[in-house]
């Protein structure tokens, strides 16, 4: 499990200080028992905090360790405790984003709440129960927040540049529809797409 959070950190983390820290709490995990237990927290909210890109990470721990039950119950609950702490700073564009989001924290804390607690007790159960939460809290408040998004049909294939300036006044975010809508061309738009509400 330690060369697993190693990797971990040193493809998600960028920034010279928490790289520092990373180190030091590596070295803390080669440790036995309360040491290493309390470095492997720390690096996962670390990595969780620190993730450069926090869908890559997200994405990243669907692979855990498999060597024996209580590696794979600690990874599982770290992974959670990363999972939780990065989806709750991303930073989300739509409110379909932020759902989607939410539901895939839930689907996995759902899936690994009976195996942590089984295997690890109580105290590791709540402790990443209490992260979850937080999370979902945190993403639901944003969800409110953002911008819904609308589809938007015309009678006849627009630029981009047109599309935007009719729906925001702005032709600047012809950008963002093709984004958005994964067109290859801003010169002709589907008929339908996808769009911010504001």
């Amino acid at each position: 499990m330690r060369d697993w959070l190693n990797t971990l950190a040193s493809d998600h983390l960028s920034d010279a200080d928490d790289m520092a820290v990373a180190g030091c709490l590596a070295a803390d995990l080669a440790a036995s028992g309360e040491t290493a237990a309390r470095a492997a927290m720390e690096l996962a909210q670390l990595i969780g905090e620190g993730a450069t890109d926090a869908a890559a990470l997200i994405a990243a721990l669907e692979t855990l360790p498999t060597s024996d039950s209580v590696t794979v119950a600690a990874a599982t609950t770290l992974a959670l405790a990363m999972h939780a702490i990065a989806a709750a700073r991303a930073d989300y564009s739509d409110r379909p984003a932020a759902a989607s989001a939410r539901t895939l924290l839930a689907a996995r804390a759902d899936v690994a709440y009976g195996l942590i607690g089984e295997d690890l007790g109580p105290q590791a159960l709540m402790w990443v129960t209490g992260l979850v939460g937080r999370a979902v809290r945190i993403i639901s408040d944003e969800l409110a927040s953002l911008v819904p998004l609308v589809r938007v049909e015309t009678a006849l294939s627009m630029p981009a540049s047109v599309l935007a300036f009719q729906l925001y006044g702005d032709a600047s975010r012809g950008e963002e529809l093709v984004a958005r809508n994964g067109v290859l061309t801003p010169l002709v738009m589907p008929k339908l797409i996808e769009a911010r509400a504001s």
